[in-house]
């Protein structure tokens, strides 16, 4: 191994100025011919510079030369936290909560808080505060638009430790609706066809509408409604439908929302108490792991063997003899198919699923336990551990277009592979590193080059290297999308502050005079 290796005294007594300043000038000369010189472009080799003067001269323009831009401290890997993880959530039971379990409701008067009531023959309608400090931390899930909702059509009833503040819909709550009153119905056709055919016929306010919760698609068959429903303000649905199947919107007032996590599996339970440990913690701050495969000067810290004094390799057996800071340049590489984690089921409802298994993992053999190209069943707190140290993960469409799975990937910091479906996927994703590939389902020779080609190429590209994601950080919780929702409603002003400082939203609870909740699953209703 080619090897440089520059040493400076470092004496106790005191030095005069103009040896400091030799010193100097010989650590800038020295490391000028480290910039031009060509024997550190040999491929292959790694090189070292003592931790001194001259080293500590370097790090700053090292620094600024090969980090990447708009580096930040490394967020911990879920591996890395993987028992304190396990710890913190053996006494969860419950796989999610909404956020109005968790929140604040002010019914009567207050200083901040002047209830209103209006009530007609069949209804009333009352406005109540619910802080929104739950929403800040609270990720996003497929039950989402019911704590979004002032009011809601269902198929089943949900689990009784679940409450929200919306009622269920009652065709004799109608008259009472406000203006800017945001309605979530369950995707299923049945009830989609009741709410267009019956109930919207008897809403006289400007809405907001969301289909969310199941697998279906939005905005289904119901399209036309988005450029004739003049009350309509926005369509917020889960799982947008292909392009082509996709009806008119000249006014734009379809915006998709993203599926979030599961309901019915271990996910947020674990995600949450991982994010809590790393104080919700952008992990695309620090983008070095995706740009250290350009290769470059890394900083790196050696041990010095106690006997010779001579530094160690990094990652050798390391002694008492104290340790050493030093520079080296490392070659790079590409992004390879062992970069992906792949890990998904595939069965006669998703037998095409199989296409990605065979380009991405052949027929290499996986010992037991590893997630990553295997078949056998692995829980989700190792599933999260294991995924964690991949830089990419394949996220192939679940029962409708959009996938916890890639929710799952971006919360944990790895970059979701998906199938693309402009242009609502552009929006779907917006602000988030997301590697969208087409035909991902189209088998072929290549198959495994083409994949991978795409996320090299994503990664070299202005909009991964310069891009924060910040603000798509900030779409992964319901903070935003209560804001948003409030802001495209015209009830964004409604929003108050209590005398601590704390901020509360002005929901509407409506209430019928029959109080049986219409559920759509039952055969006599919708």
């Amino acid at each position: 191994m080619i090897s440089t290796r520059w040493t400076a005294a470092a004496g106790n007594k005191p030095v005069r100025r103009h040896w400091i300043l030799l010193v100097a000038l010989a650590a800038m000369t020295v490391s000028a011919f480290l910039y031009f010189s060509p024997l550190f472009e040999v491929a292959g080799e790694v090189y070292d510079v003592e931790n001194s003067v001259t080293s500590s001269l370097l790090e700053s323009s090292m620094e600024t030369r090969f980090a990447a831009p708009g580096a930040k401290p490394t967020v911990q890997r879920y591996a890395e936290l993987k028992e304190r993880v396990a710890a913190a959530t053996t006494k969860i039971g419950k796989n999610y909560d909404s956020t109005y379990n968790k929140a604040n409701v002010v019914r009567n008067a207050t200083s901040w808080f002047t209830p209103r009531k209006i009530c007609k023959d069949s209804c009333c309608a009352e406005t109540v505060a619910v802080s929104l400090q739950p929403d800040d931390r609270q990720i996003i899930n497929t039950l989402d638009g019911l704590d979004l909702a002032d009011i809601r059509l269902q198929h089943y009833r949900n689990p009784p430790h679940i409450k929200f503040q919306g009622n269920i819909l009652n065709e004799t709550m109608l008259p009472c609706l406000q203006p800017g009153t945001i309605i979530q119905l369950e995707n299923h056709m049945k009830i989609l066809h009741y709410f267009f055919l019956k109930v919207r016929k008897k809403i006289t306010v400007p809405y907001i509408l969301m289909t969310t919760k199941s697998d279906g698609s939005s905005p289904l068959t119901k399209g036309p409604e988005l450029a004739t429903d003049n009350f309509l303000i926005r369509w917020y649905g889960t799982n947008p439908q292909e392009s082509r199947r996709m009806p008119s919107d000249p006014k734009q007032k379809f915006a998709p929302l993203p599926l979030g996590l599961s309901k019915h599996y271990d996910q947020d339970k674990f995600l949450s108490q991982y994010l809590r440990m790393t104080n919700y913690t952008n992990p695309f701050l620090d983008k070095s792991r995706w740009t250290s495969l350009q290769g470059g000067w890394r900083s790196v810290t050696v041990g010095k063997d106690a006997t010779t004094g001579q530094n160690e390799t990094a990652g050798g057996n390391l002694t008492t003899g104290g340790n050493e800071t030093v520079w080296r340049y490392v070659p790079g590489r590409n992004v390879t198919a062992d970069d992906m984690f792949v890990k998904f089921g595939v069965n006669r409802l998703s037998k095409r699923r199989q296409v990605i298994v065979d380009g991405l993992c052949g027929d290499k053999r996986v010992p037991p336990g590893r997630a990553s190209c295997g078949k056998s069943w692995i829980n989700p707190h190792e599933i999260y551990a294991q995924a964690s140290t991949y830089l990419f993960g394949v996220s192939p469409p679940g029962a409708g277009y959009d996938c916890y799975r890639t929710y799952e990937l971006l919360l944990m910091g790895v970059i979701p592979i998906v199938e693309e479906r402009h242009p609502l996927s552009d929006e779907l994703f917006r602000d988030l590193p997301v590697v969208q590939v087409s035909n991902m389902f189209d088998a072929s020779p290549t198959y495994s080059g083409r994949i991978v080609r795409a996320a090299q190429e994503y990664i070299e590209s202005d909009e991964f290297r310069y891009g924060s994601f910040d603000k798509g950080w900030e779409r992964l919780f319901l903070r935003y999308w209560r804001r948003r929702i409030l802001r495209d409603a015209g009830r964004e002003k409604d929003i108050l502050m209590d005398e601590h400082g704390r901020e509360y939203y002005q929901a509407w609870r409506y209430t019928p005079m029959n109080k049986v909740p219409v559920l759509c699953s039952k055969e006599e209703n919708c």
